[in-house]
């Protein structure tokens, strides 16, 4: 058989879906003739397909050799640096794309993709809406910049580009889930459970919608005992996806609170997390939370004194950085803030500083420049609109363990670390999935990053006391007057009853865990709810002694 012939079969046992056999038949191609690009390339894919990313990405270059004008090529090899974080790789990859063909959409949409990862938001605009312009019936584009316009604090045009999404394909799912979502975030809870409910008329018996229709505050209209079947069926198939059993478990936690069987619930949603593991790769690993930012707290007062960044630092900027562990009552923090100063712009969840320093010493190790973290901070920072007010906020809790680096930025920055009672912070982190962070879905994990985040304080308060405090979430909503007063004190920010009707104040917009929290009034219901579980962690208190301290 010659390798006209071999190709041919190779095809044909592709499109049949008998993968070994098309492997076999390309290799054998490849064996006649070593040069044929089309066999690289589609061998290539199969390796790719299989999830073999090292040989897959020495044939997609063995390819792109024999036959440089290959975009195919590029386009794959893009997408295997993407899909394994190599990010700056993929970005030069796919801009060879543009090298070969400009008009290539698929090229500008991964390159808005990249960026987007990169927090590169204004790249991300850029590469998307010329997508968008070369191809405007494509609905993941509006998605990608519905997202884009999230990150940059504009929600109506987000909601606009999901909208767009949604009328070139009515039923996307994931165009009304973010749809469902941008309502949410922007407190309209009867559109947002307009669109959930929409998305349920296409797929009745998704399990991902109806887990948030289910953490919602219309719980109890959808807690219902048709759900419950619903649920049973998806945790017995054998058929259905991790995401769904994933779901599914989450909703059976719902129904275990609402029979307040509090220790079953905290075991289903242990389950829930752990099968959320099998659905999800991280960009930032647990290990690098865990060892890796514990290791930057400790050793930043060395690599990041103002020398490492070129004596340059923002003395005409004031910001606020709100740190510590997700929900401890940093939004509640941040929302007082911004109430008593109408002049401080809300930055919320930014992340800039992590991702920045990911960046640099992850993605592109070979170059670490410290004066380059600190000029693609504020470059990030400027892209937020946030460097043209006097003051902001930035709520991104991972910002603990850079606080050297902060300080040594904005000399008069206030750092605000938010405390909690650790188990009733557990719990909150268990009942809410933060998908974004790896480390939030292990017991374990979640205590060690809790112990870390406090031994960083420490550390913190100890080496600026003056420019770093703690307030203590539970003494906050007990009493809210003088704990505000001293935040506010802290802060330089006047004291004023109005800090405190926040919930009270038009276009208040939140994109955390706390969306529907901060629409209500000040309450310490939850204070003491962490008792209902304390038989669960009792044997953390035995290994754990910072738990009684």
């Amino acid at each position: 058989m010659n390798a006209q012939q071999l190709m041919k079969s190779a095809a044909k046992y592709w499109q049949e879906g008998n993968i070994p056999a098309a492997r076999k038949a390309y290799k054998r191609v490849i064996a006649i003739e070593p040069n044929n690009y089309r066999s690289l390339n589609n061998l290539a894919s199969i390796e790719f397909i299989s999830k073999n990313y090292v040989k897959a990405e020495a044939l997609f270059k063995q390819a792109i050799v024999v036959a440089p004008e290959l975009s195919e090529a590029y386009i794959n090899l893009g997408n295997i640096y993407s899909m394994t974080d190599q990010v700056v790789l993929a970005i030069r990859t796919f801009s060879s794309v543009l090298k070969i063909e400009p008009n290539n959409y698929i090229a500008y949409h991964q390159l808005g993709l990249c960026f987007f990862k990169l927090k590169e938001l204004n790249n991300a605009l850029n590469s998307i809406n010329v997508a968008i312009s070369l191809s405007p019936r494509d609905p993941a584009l509006f998605i990608l910049l519905g997202k884009i316009f999230e990150e940059k604090e504009m929600l109506n045009e987000a909601i606009n580009a999901y909208e767009q999404a949604l009328n070139i394909q009515p039923s996307h799912l994931l165009a009304l889930t973010s749809l469902g979502e941008a309502y949410s975030y922007r407190g309209d809870k009867s559109k947002a459970s307009s669109v959930y409910e929409t998305a349920l008329s296409y797929y009745p018996d998704n399990m991902g919608i109806y887990h948030f229709l289910c953490t919602s505050e219309l719980s109890d209209k959808y807690l219902t005992r048709a759900l419950q079947l619903k649920v049973e069926a998806a945790l017995t198939s054998k058929d259905v996806s991790p995401s769904t059993v994933c779901n599914a478990l989450f909703i059976k936690a719902q129904f275990a609170q609402q029979s307040c069987d509090f220790i079953k619930e905290i075991e289903l949603l242990s389950q829930a997390h752990c099968k959320f593991l099998e659905t999800k790769k991280f960009q930032k690993e647990s290990d690098y939370y865990l060892n890796d930012l514990q290791l930057y707290a400790n050793n930043m007062p060395y690599g990041f004194r103002r020398d490492a960044i070129n004596q340059i630092s923002r003395n005409d900027i004031s910001p606020i950085f709100i740190v510590g562990a997700p929900r401890s009552g940093s939004t509640l923090i941040e929302n007082i803030i911004c109430a008593a100063d109408e002049e401080i712009k809300k930055g919320e969840e930014t992340s800039l500083i992590d991702n920045e320093l990911f960046k640099l010493l992850k993605l592109a190790p070979e170059r670490k420049n410290f004066h380059e973290l600190r000029v693609n901070v504020l470059t990030r920072y400027e892209e937020k609109k946030l460097l043209s007010c006097e003051r902001f906020t930035d709520k991104s809790l991972e910002n603990i363990f850079m606080v050297g680096f902060i300080l040594e930025l904005f000399p008069n920055a206030r750092i605000v670390y938010c405390k909690r009672n650790p188990i009733s912070s557990v719990i909150s982190i268990l009942q809410n999935n933060l998908g974004a962070l790896s480390w939030a879905h292990k017991l374990d994990d979640i205590f060690k990053y809790l112990e870390c985040s406090s031994q960083a304080y420490t550390y913190w308060k100890s080496e600026y006391p003056d420019s770093v405090t703690e307030v203590d979430y539970d003494l906050l909503v007990t009493n809210k007057i003088n704990e505000s007063k001293k935040l506010l004190e802290f802060c330089n920010i006047p004291w004023t009853e109005e800090c405190l009707n926040f919930y009270k104040k038009k276009n208040l917009v939140s994109k955390t865990a706390s969306v529907n929290q901060i629409r209500n009034p000040i309450h310490s219901d939850s204070v003491d709810k962490f008792k209902q579980y304390e038989r669960f962690f009792s044997p953390y208190f035995k290994t754990l002694k910072w738990l009684n301290e």
